[in-house]
């Protein structure tokens, strides 16, 4: 393999106790380990809400943990309660953040604020939620702002320095 990544076959099983354990260390790490858990016994249920990270159908008779390790994962990082300040962006070229993992650039938090790539400084910067809503194309729902749950303007769960126009 190349970039010294090595792909092996595992024979355990695709979820069980070790699922859990994992799940349980990520919305821990996250600082959600009661939210994130309460979060997911309403994901990918017909009540509740799809997997944040892929296509999980809402089957019509779910079971209780009717959710990969993946999406879990997704969901702790997507309640955390870390969060990235603008200064963060200051202190970081987007160069330099293209260097780093998606995993690493995950790790610092959620963006407070819509951020707009400056190309002439090669920094993220910080822009109003109007800003943000026409960089978009305008797609931001009305009333949509910083204290709502979504706000219409993401990079999906990618978040790589390079890609996102506003968040």
């Amino acid at each position: 393999m190349t970039n010294g990544v090595t792909i092996k076959p595992y024979p355990g099983p695709a979820g069980g106790w070790g699922s859990v354990k994992s799940v349980a260390r990520h919305t821990l790490d996250a600082g959600r380990l009661v939210t994130a858990n309460l979060a997911l016994l309403k994901q990918n249920k017909p009540d509740g809400f799809s997997c944040v990270s892929c296509s999980w159908a809402k089957p019509d008779k779910p079971l209780a943990f009717e959710y990969c390790e993946n999406g879990a994962k997704a969901t702790a990082w997507e309640t955390t309660r870390k969060r990235i300040h603008p200064r963060f962006f200051e202190a970081h070229t987007t160069t330099q953040l293209l260097a780093w993992s998606d995993h690493d650039l995950e790790a610092r938090g959620r963006l407070l604020h819509p951020m707009r790539l400056d190309r002439a400084r090669d920094r993220w910067v910080r822009v109003t939620w109007a800003d943000a809503s026409d960089g978009a194309g305008g797609r931001a729902l009305p009333g949509h702002g910083p204290t709502t749950p979504e706000v219409g303007l993401s990079c999906g769960s990618r978040r790589s320095a390079g890609e996102c126009v506003c968040g």
